[in-house]
């Protein structure tokens, strides 16, 4: 269908009047013909070449051009080929289709103005007849995810099979805190989206980053499309990546050897060698990337996960440090933070569909700080369910899961405190179990207690 969309916009003459127009119209025919033959219809190459042949009999260049496009390549190569020609051809019709839109509103505009009663309405009526094609898709119905009908068997099938699919072992994945698996029930679940939430300096950026290290390291991933790589990405819109890499790093070290490292005696060289040796031993491919808020969006985000699916890579995990700073463009405007709760909700679908799991730290709006003030105890408690959101009141409607932290302070010693919030899916677990704390190790990190001697409290004098 795409290519018989793509054809019908290339306007040729009936009558050859040079090589390349003759070669044009013969083209036409055969791709007209052969995107009419039902799918899987197979074709021997020798008679293809043939038929191609004639129809470029006066432009050998353009055939030697089809030739080399014919060549015999690897399954994976031609599926990317595959994919990067499909996403030229429709990039060129919404590109067709977006212009012919503005061209009739500019023309409505300046011709027919008489004939807008409410100039503000037909402007959102643009933007909402243009918001398709802001947004790159890979499907021809993008909002199709999946199919059940009861009257095939073996579609039923499928979707109990993939009920199987989500509880084995390989979509939970654990972290490295024994107290934080028995929370989750046995870990995160790949294509969940989680929100962690905390007070301003409460330890965001250092307590996902050791999560994301967890992740990689106690998990093996699966191959879950041949020929495709397993793959972790962070993201960071404020902290530089060397800061990143200098806080794994000591985080490493100290959970391998009880001490903390100095940064100012290290070979950059072998650091360098040590921390991506340990960060891909299961078999992830872990990459860091850090972007501009101010010039990057949900649809920048989206387009460079497809461009990374196109390269082959399956991205089981996602993390953003911090969501809420991306640009909202292109998302519902209303009343405050509903583009925020927009923005989560399209990526929250985007993710799930390719089975990804997403997390992302969120500050804690200044509401919850005056718990603080009226001193509240067991904090990350007290604003379990209660939307205390910076940016957004009614985020918590659109989240898998919540996880709420704090940092506490008992007799001199400090303890990193979590409490979970809702967790879609799951069975109802002990109210105990969606609480514990973690004791920062001196003035150090939290370490791994996952194989270890458990180091979680379940209150924070007990």
């Amino acid at each position: 269908s795409l290519v018989r969309e793509v054809l019908a916009t290339v306007s040729v003459p009936e009558i050859a009047s040079t090589p390349d127009v003759e070669a044009q119209i013969g083209l036409k025919v055969t791709a007209l013909d052969m995107s009419s033959q039902p799918p899987g219809t197979k074709y021997i190459l020798t008679d293809l070449l043939q038929r191609l042949a004639v129809n470029c009999m006066q432009s050998e260049a353009t055939l030697e051009s089809i030739k080399v496009g014919l060549a015999d390549v690897d399954l994976l190569e031609n599926h990317k080929l595959v994919v990067v020609i499909r996403n030229q051809l429709k990039s060129h019709m919404r590109r067709l289709q977006a212009e012919k839109l503005l061209t009739d509103a500019s023309k409505t505009v300046l011709f027919k103005r008489d004939s807008i009663s409410d100039f503000n309405q037909y402007v959102r009526d643009v933007m909402s007849k243009l918001e398709p094609y802001s947004v790159d898709t890979t499907r021809s119905d993008p909002a199709i995810v999946s199919r059940v009908r009861f009257s095939n068997e073996e579609e039923v099938v499928h979707a109990y099979t993939e009920v199987q699919k989500a509880t084995a072992e390989f979509c939970i994945l654990k972290t490295g805190w024994c107290a934080m698996n028995e929370m989750l029930q046995g870990g995160f679940r790949l294509g969940e989206f989680w929100v962690i939430s905390a007070l301003q300096h409460q330890n965001k950026t250092g307590c996902t980053l050791a999560l994301f290290k967890q992740l990689c390291i106690y998990n093996t991933p699966e191959v879950r499309k041949p020929g495709t790589k397993p793959m972790a990405l962070r993201i960071s819109t404020e902290d530089s990546i060397s800061n990143n890499l200098t806080t794994l790093y000591k985080n490493i070290w100290q959970n391998e050897t009880g001490e903390i490292p100095s940064m100012k005696d290290i070979n950059p060289a072998e650091v360098a060698r040590y921390v991506q040796k340990y960060m891909q031993k299961t078999g992830f491919h872990v990459e860091f990337l850090r972007v501009n808020p101010s010039e990057w969006g949900y649809k920048d985000l989206q387009n460079f996960i497809l461009g990374l699916e196109s390269e082959g890579y399956d991205v089981q995990i996602c993390m953003i440090d911090y969501l809420p700073m991306l640009q909202k463009t292109g998302c519902n405007q209303g009343v405050i933070g509903e583009d925020v709760q927009d923005m989560v909700q399209r990526l929250r679908n985007f993710f799930s569909v390719r089975g990804t799991l997403f997390i992302t730290p969120w500050q804690l709006s200044t509401e919850a700080k005056m718990l603080i003030r009226d001193g509240a105890t067991d904090f990350a408690k007290q604003v379990v369910g209660k939307g205390y959101y910076k940016h957004c009141r009614s985020l918590d409607q659109e989240p898998d899961g919540e996880i709420h932290m704090h940092i506490e302070n008992y007799n001199g010693i400090f303890y990193q405190a979590f409490a979970r919030g809702k967790h879609r899916g799951v069975d109802h677990i002990d109210p105990e179990l969606k609480y514990f704390l973690i004791p920062f190790a001196g003035k150090g990190c939290l370490l791994d207690d996952i194989n270890k001697q458990r180091t979680d409290k379940r209150k924070l004098n007990g």
